[in-house]
């Protein structure tokens, strides 16, 4: 290789470089916001732990590079945009790094998972952003840690913090869901979107 081809070759790599840490930057300046809001929202004294847990640990979270990634669920992206905080996610969503969620089988067409705690070191705690597509519903499920949501975009059917019943929920609210609560949403006629947190020693990190 050549001293200019070898020149270009680094500029490039400093370029990728530049671009995940400022896409990481707008991440945290967004987790920050959001997790303020969780705190000042009424809420549970529990559920606010969640989001002073988000608050504390991402001020000082060390960034881990990862490569964007799509899922076909968020195609509908563009109907995100009922409130501030959803319309600053939708500029986000392309730099974020998008699976398939283990607990449906639909290869991300309907619904998609950001997990947050994969693009920063937050120990102890399990951070990520769950995307339903309108119309559509994740599963029923429950798992040992704690979870606090703040609900982003989208007025949706939750079934929550120990309740048999499907109740209405609002964007910028906050719903709390104890150890093993069985608990799914069913997203109205735009996509639901929420910022989860899960915390406590129950948190696996691989």
């Amino acid at each position: 290789m050549g001293t200019l081809a070898f020149m270009i070759s680094e500029f490039e790599v400093a370029g990728e470089i530049m671009n995940v840490l400022q896409d990481h930057d707008k991440i945290r300046t967004w987790l920050i916001s959001a997790a303020d809001s969780a705190i000042s929202l009424p809420s549970k004294a529990v559920a606010k732990e969640g989001a002073l847990r988000l608050r504390s640990a991402i001020d000082r979270a060390v960034p881990i590079p990862y490569e964007p990634q799509k899922q076909g669920a968020l195609q509908s992206l563009g109907d995100v945009c009922d409130t501030p905080r959803a319309r600053e996610f939708a500029e986000l969503a392309g730099s974020l790094r998008w699976v398939e969620s283990e607990r449906w089988n639909d290869g991300g067409k309907e619904r998609a998972l950001c997990v947050l705690s994969d693009a920063f070191d937050l120990p102890g705690l399990e951070v990520g952003i769950m995307y339903v597509d309108s119309g559509c519903a994740y599963p029923i499920h429950n798992h040992p840690p704690q979870e606090v949501y703040l609900t982003i975009s989208g007025t949706a059917q939750w079934r929550y913090g120990g309740s048999k019943t499907l109740v209405d929920v609002r964007p910028d609210s906050v719903l709390y869901n104890h150890p093993f609560d069985l608990h799914t949403v069913q997203a109205g006629d735009s996509p639901l979107v929420a910022l989860y947190v899960l915390w406590g020693d129950e948190v696996i990190k691989s």
